[in-house]
């Protein structure tokens, strides 16, 4: 699949079909996940991990991964389904009418010295593109409050007023939806 991410010099992305990330690979995500959230000042009892966070999801989704030549600076996930009852965390899309297939958007992270460098639009952008080429109706993410003004130019809209995280409930994250 190509990648928006080729411009940048130094950089390599690959993306992976469900089920076709290797063990190290997903080991990989799940340390940049957790150096990142916990790089983020979240309380020990907010942590999702101690040193690597994966989810059973990871196993099932279209996974992105970029990497400089120090190592993996960047991921993002993507999982698509038919049924909301298969999403990731879709408690959060309770009482929801949405028209399938679905998708969300998840787990975008970028390390801290490699951001501003459009390495998170890239990856956006990515998923996007994947969701049109897949014939996904409702695409589907939640999102920390501040981040809902960048969601809002890709498309996205509010459907649930701003609730208390699952996994760290001290942020506030906004079930957000873009529709074709």
């Amino acid at each position: 699949m190509p990648s928006n991410l080729a411009t940048l010099p130094a950089l390599s992305t690959q993306y992976f079909k469900p089920k076709h990330a290797s063990t190290n690979t997903l080991n990989e995500i799940g340390s940049l996940r957790a150096s990142i959230w916990q790089d983020n000042q979240h309380s020990d009892r907010q942590k999702a991990c101690q040193h690597v966070w994966l989810e059973e999801a990871d196993k099932h989704a279209h996974l992105w991964a970029v990497t400089s030549e120090a190592g993996m600076i960047a991921t993002a996930r993507l999982c698509i389904s038919n049924n909301l009852n298969h999403l990731p965390e879709q408690e959060l899309y309770d009482g929801l009418e949405l028209p399938a297939p679905f998708a969300t958007m998840g787990r975008l992270v970028v390390a801290p010295s490699w951001r501003g460098k459009g390495i998170a639009s890239a990856l956006i952008r990515e998923r996007l593109n994947l969701c049109d080429d897949l014939g996904v109706k409702s695409l589907l993410l939640d999102c920390p409050e501040h981040r809902v003004p960048v969601m809002q130019r890709y498309g996205f809209s509010a459907l649930k007023l701003p609730q208390a995280g699952i996994l760290f409930p001290d942020t506030r994250f906004v079930v957000m939806g873009r529709f074709n």
